[in-house]
């Protein structure tokens, strides 16, 4: 689909319009798909800062996505719906949806997208400054992203913890997650 290419370059309007043809050619059909396109449309409006409609498709999404039983689709949706309640400085709500999508990927097996989600949440309790509880899910989350070399969730992971420490005055530690944050992101 162009909508996910236009998407990932930035032109939300383009993506949402492709996103939106995608739907009116019957996607309702095809289960799984309508689920994708609506939350597919649900992350353009949030880009495009049209939050309501943004809120309302992802509402759809997850909906659908439990209705046919896709916990691997409601997990992402549920991760689509927290960045949008974190957008909105939704904190509580975030966690909340965070913690139901780690929970699902651990039970699914789904280590990569754990520790992604596992980022998230520190990143959440960290912007609440819940910093114990934001230590306790980047450390966690860089666990499994050793494990399963992902690199990317690692430099994150580090990036935040070293401004965890540095607020909790463990200066040594907050240089040492920069500087590994610094290494890996090269």
């Amino acid at each position: 689909n162009l909508g996910v290419s236009y998407y990932e370059m930035g032109q939300y309007e383009e993506a949402l319009e492709y996103f939106l043809r995608t739907l009116e050619r019957g996607a309702e059909n095809e289960p799984h798909l309508h689920g994708l396109v609506l939350c597919n449309i649900g992350r353009s409006y949030q880009k495009l800062g049209k939050t309501d409609e943004a809120r309302q498709y992802l509402e759809g999404s997850l909906a659908l996505s439990k209705e046919v039983n896709d916990d691997l689709s409601v997990s992402s949706v549920l991760d689509a719906v927290a960045a949008l309640t974190m957008f909105l400085q939704q904190w509580d709500e975030a966690k909340e949806y965070l913690q139901q999508s780690v929970t699902i990927k651990a039970q699914a097996g789904d280590t990569r997208g754990q520790s992604e989600t596992l980022v998230l949440l520190g990143q959440t309790c960290l912007q609440q400054g819940e910093l114990e509880r934001s230590a306790t899910h980047l450390q966690e989350a860089l666990t499994i992203t050793e494990q399963v070399g992902n690199k990317t969730e690692q430099y994150k992971a580090h990036e935040h913890l070293s401004e965890v420490y540095k607020k909790q005055g463990e200066f040594e530690k907050a240089l040492e997650s920069y500087q590994t944050y610094s290494r890996l992101r090269e």
